[in-house]
């Protein structure tokens, strides 16, 4: 059976992203979108490992005993392999559950979390290079940034969690670059990726948040292999009456849909993490540890610390008195406390132990937070008061972010701190340092090396 012919144009909105989405060819990709493109895929790959290990990834694998299919695809961190979309479901969970992986801003998505799983498991069977991989990533990459941002803000205030929205049908799209689909069947794919968009930020600070990524790029990598079989969806799902867009928001700007493809690049405005929670304290962060160097208080000394954050701080990281590690993910009145502590915020700062550490809880009740509609997502006005002194800072643009980069060598400091425990110190360096030049090289090259070796096997 096929798919009845749509009654309006499907040219519209659909067929400018999947004829782009097809033209893009590596060679002819901006030395600089390739670099970035490296650079979020390096990134991606170390808070994968990073989060292989945790206790979501664990009950993952436990279900896919039970349900996975023909043992294909690599799982990131483990000595196993499962069927590729299991795999693309579970590594991108591991992507996602520290909460350390990329963001862009506004709109928050986090592109790589879901995308690069899929493009592993998919490239690993496929025979597809790393560079056909980079390619598929960037254009993966380029749709969910668009997606996201013609619709924002009012998906976002909806309650809908962006990145799960829109990474099903990039991700289906991306996927069907490496399945080699014409364009028949990826119209297709992406019908049926669109079709699966979901998740809703009410699971925030549960395993689930990270299941929503986890899941969208499994549904895409799904769509793309449905319709690499003849499978079929409606290829104007997006344009369609009560289509896609017209569900999530109301909103719809065809500008930032459409405007300047192959132009104007996603992926060079990408934001990298040096704090392992929501972004939207990093601003705040950034200002705690400014006062913890300048002003030499102990904890101790410490009466209270006042946050002025935008108002997605108190939005999305509201908890006041967080009980477990993810729940502490989403306060940024703890997320500052731990900050203050450890002279840092890596994922250890968030452990259960120190969440229910009395010394954490007590300086977090001292932390009072003030939302503000005039300060942006990446900026902070943070006070310390201690001594009966006080003390101010302004954070213009947090660390990480477009305004203030994380250098090549932060990422890769960062990838080895997250590396190294899973792979073994040999393996993380010598990866590290392939990352920068692989081309030609097979995926399947790529994935043997993201297993534990005998230095280092969890």
């Amino acid at each position: 059976m096929t798919a009845t012919t749509p009654d309006h144009d499907v040219a519209a909105l659909t067929g400018p992203l999947l004829d782009w989405s097809a033209s893009v060819d590596f060679d002819d990709l901006p030395a600089e979108v390739v670099h970035a493109a490296r650079r979020a895929v390096i990134d991606s790959l170390g808070v994968t490992l990073g989060g292989s290990q945790t206790e979501a990834t664990t009950i993952l694998l436990d279900l896919a005993d039970e349900l996975s299919g023909a043992p294909v695809a690599t799982v990131v961190g483990h000595r196993r392999r499962v069927d590729v979309v299991t795999a693309t479901m579970v590594n991108g969970v591991s992507a996602h559950v520290l909460d350390f992986d990329d963001t862009l801003i506004p709109t928050r998505i986090h592109a790589s979390a879901p995308l690069l799983p899929a493009l592993l498991a998919v490239g690993q069977t496929q025979g597809s290079t790393y560079r056909d991989l980079l390619a598929a990533f960037v254009v993966g990459f380029e749709l969910q940034a668009r997606l996201a941002l013609a619709m924002y803000p009012d998906y976002a205030d909806r309650g809908w969690h962006g990145t799960s929205v829109v990474a099903p049908m990039a991700v289906a799209t991306a996927a069907g670059r490496l399945l080699r689909l014409d364009p028949g069947r990826l119209a297709h794919a992406a019908g049926l990726g669109i079709t699966q968009g979901a998740g809703i930020t009410a699971v925030f600070g549960s395993m689930a948040k990270s299941l929503n990524l986890g899941r969208a790029g499994a549904s895409g990598v799904q769509g793309a292999l449905l319709a690499a079989r003849g499978f079929t969806s409606n290829p104007a799902a997006l344009e369609a009456g009560k289509g896609f867009f017209s569900r999530y928001s109301n909103v719809l700007d065809t500008e930032a849909l459409l405007g300047d493809l192959g132009t104007r690049w996603a992926v060079l405005e990408d934001g990298f993490k040096p704090y392992a929670c929501g972004l939207v304290a990093h601003a705040a962060i950034d200002g705690v540890l400014n006062l913890r160097r300048r002003t030499g208080f102990v904890p101790d000394d410490i009466e209270g610390i006042h946050l002025r954050v935008p108002p997605e701080s108190l939005v999305l990281m509201g908890i006041r008195s967080p009980t477990t590690e993810l729940e502490a993910k989403f306060s940024v009145a703890y997320a500052a406390a731990a900050a203050y502590l450890d002279g840092s915020a890596g994922p250890d700062s968030f452990a259960d132990e120190r969440v229910a550490d009395s010394r954490y809880r007590n300086l977090t009740s001292k932390v009072t937070v003030e939302g503000d509609a005039a300060i942006r997502q990446d900026e902070s006005f943070v006070t310390v008061r201690g001594r009966g002194e006080s003390h101010e800072t302004h954070v213009e643009h947090a660390l990480g972010t477009l305004r203030q980069p994380m250098t090549d060598d932060d990422l890769i400091a960062k990838f080895t701190s997250l590396a190294a425990p899973v792979i073994g110190d040999t393996s993380t360096v010598d990866l590290a340092r392939r990352l920068w030049r692989l081309d030609h090289e097979p995926v399947s090259d790529l994935t043997t090396t993201l297993q534990p070796t005998e230095e280092a096997a969890p």
